[in-house]
């Protein structure tokens, strides 16, 4: 029978477990990592906050996303080459425009008109359906308009002083 023979660093006092010391601070070397962590995280959430409240009071309003400490929505899609985000279209805003006169565009219209009539004008036409739509339940609600069937509306002559 062959004999037993100890190998070095397998003492029973460690029960066979070679990185047991390693283990052991490496826990502690984490525990630290996680306190610091949390330490500057706390220190820019208060940084963000401050600088947020100097924004508001020059004037800027809410330039900086809220403190939550997570971000909200998707993440941004990466380039094609890199891992880095493609940068994001700039949006030109829809200028508005003069304003409309819907009273003349509802004179302009024949004594039964759809929303393509109404649309025909160059004013409302400018805005869109996206207004023009409104615009005709509010002369609904104002006894201007009756409808007629689905989609055709006449419009109410009322005698006007």
């Amino acid at each position: 029978m062959p004999r037993k023979t100890k190998l070095p660093g397998l003492e029973p006092s460690t029960g066979g477990d070679r990185f047991a010391k390693v283990r052991k601070e490496a826990r502690r070397v984490l525990e630290i990592l996680q306190k610091e962590i949390r330490r500057a995280e706390d220190d820019l959430r208060r940084l963000v906050e401050q600088a947020r409240i100097w924004e508001q009071a020059i004037g800027l309003g809410e330039a900086l996303p809220a403190a939550t400490g997570t971000r909200r929505g998707r993440r941004p899609k990466a380039a094609a080459g890199g891992d880095t985000p493609a940068p994001r279209p700039v949006r030109k805003s829809r200028a508005a425009g003069p304003r409309v006169d819907w009273d003349e565009v509802l004179r302009s219209l024949p004594e039964v008109f759809g929303i393509e009539d109404v649309l025909k004008h160059p004013g409302a036409a400018a805005k869109g359906k996206a207004q023009a739509y409104p615009a005709m339940t509010r002369w609904q609600k104002a006894g201007r308009i009756e409808k007629v069937e689905r989609g055709r509306f006449r419009r109410i002559e009322r005698a006007e002083s």
